[in-house]
């Protein structure tokens, strides 16, 4: 009976080990897949292409610099990424970000912590924030190395960054590129057509966007939008004007690695 028993536990213990390395498989194969489609389009842009993951998450709604200057060093110690860098506090049209970001050889990341304009927040020595959803953060890695390697530690921290907010999250890989010059709609329109057959996907949809909700609602200051789709993977070409650049931004919101 005793080794029945010891015979029973080793099968248990050794099929939790094949599901829990099938589940990293298939959030590795995701990866591999999306990256795999990602890299058709580099030639569409005639300025290197940046790759980045972006975990996205609400956070707590709070009020102060002081309050979010503990929480954003909070989520940093818990993700165990630590940077010489302060926080640095941004102004966008859309509200208010505060920065913490750090680098190591392969990979640069931030920290982010938005807080949104409303109707009511429209002094700017007022610091009384009504609306509880009006508060999100963000993780960005950028890379330039392997990744491989480090998504599973990248996975390890959205768990701790769930637990340690209260809070679901999503991760996103993003490319980020550009063309050195000026587009026209007409111009940007035939880019998107080229990226479509490539991907084999049908257009979903194209419209402007004012102050786009991006993913798990991340406001980006963005012109257009264009979304298509195939079986693998929904794809969103988000592109702005900056300067004398048109910046594009390719996202693939269906990588999340926890399926």
């Amino acid at each position: 009976m005793y080794r029945i028993l010891t015979g029973l536990c080793c099968a248990v213990w050794c099929a939790v080990i094949a599901v829990e390395a099938f589940g990293l498989n298939k959030r590795q194969e995701m990866a591999l897949d999306s990256f795999e489609m990602a890299s058709c389009f580099n030639d569409e842009f005639t300025d290197d292409v940046t790759a980045q993951i972006r975990l996205y998450g609400t956070g707590p709604a709070l009020t102060s610099e002081e309050e979010i200057t503990e929480y954003l060093e909070g989520v940093a110690a818990v993700c165990q990424i630590y940077s010489g860098y302060g926080i640095i506090k941004k102004k966008e049209t859309y509200g208010c970000i505060w920065e913490l970001e750090g680098a190591n050889e392969d990979f640069s990341w931030s920290l982010q912590y938005l807080r949104k304009n409303n109707d009511e927040d429209t002094n700017e020595n007022q610091t009384a924030i009504k609306n509880d959803n009006m508060c999100e953060g963000l993780i960005s890695w950028r890379f330039a190395g392997d990744w491989s390697e480090e998504m599973q530690r990248i996975y390890e921290k959205k768990e701790r960054l769930e637990k340690y907010s209260q809070s679901q999250s999503k991760l996103c890989l993003e490319l980020i590129g550009s063309w050195p010059q000026l587009m026209t709609k007409e111009q940007i329109d035939e880019c998107a057509k080229k990226m479509i057959n490539k991907a084999g996907a049908s257009l979903v949809s194209a419209k402007g966007q004012d102050n786009l909700q991006l993913y798990y609602g991340y406001g980006e200051k963005l012109g257009e939008v264009i979304r298509f789709q195939n079986e693998r993977s929904n794809i969103n070409l988000l592109y702005r004007v900056n300067g004398e650049k048109t910046i594009c931004i390719l996202g693939f919101p269906t990588v999340q690695w926890d399926d």
